[in-house]
């Protein structure tokens, strides 16, 4: 059994929100967005990552739906192909 948690936010995209989350432990103020937004802005390759927030894993097809809220914890897992 999984269970999905599901955030909603209403603000004004007029304005610009700074939040605090921490991102592999650490400290990044951000501009509140969703997932895939800030993995985009900072170029990782979704194809090959695994994303954690707060201790639960997100599925990909998540990521554009799970918005950061302040005091988040992410962990970003890179794969590496190697031999």
């Amino acid at each position: 059994m999984s269970i999905l948690f599901v955030r909603f936010f209403v603000f004004d995209k007029n304005k610009e929100v700074i939040i605090l989350v921490f991102i592999n432990g650490k400290k990044e103020e951000i501009e509140h967005s969703n997932l895939l937004e800030y993995l985009k802005e900072k170029k990782y390759d979704t194809k090959r990552i695994a994303v954690e927030l707060n201790e639960n894993v997100i599925k990909k097809e998540l990521y554009e739906f799970t918005y950061l809220s302040d005091g988040d914890r992410v962990e970003i897992v890179c794969f590496v192909g190697g031999g």
